[in-house]
């Protein structure tokens, strides 16, 4: 758990967001691994802790990759895709 990446979302995202995606960029950036900087999580197990629709997910999950907060790294198989924040810190 990461509260360093989550701090740096709520202090340099600039983008207007829904509810559901503001809860799933959050959820990403708290659960993002301190040492490596990524996150990966099965939609399906995503769906049970967050309590929340599948394609609900899904579209708040593209809308995030779009807007170019995070960067989605698909694996091959029966892996849950990787996903890094990408967003850059002011050098102030």
């Amino acid at each position: 758990m990461s509260f360093h990446h989550l701090n740096r979302f709520k202090a340099h995202s600039n983008a207007e967001l829904t509810p559901i995606e503001r809860l799933l960029a959050w959820h990403f950036c708290y659960e993002t691994r301190a040492r490596t900087g990524i996150y990966s999580q099965s939609l399906r197990r995503l769906q049970e802790e967050l309590d929340l629709d599948k394609r609900t997910i899904q579209r708040a999950m593209a809308r995030l990759v779009d807007l170019g907060l995070f960067e989605r790294i698909d694996r091959t198989g029966i892996y849950a895709p990787i996903y890094r924040l990408i967003l850059a810190c002011p050098q102030s």
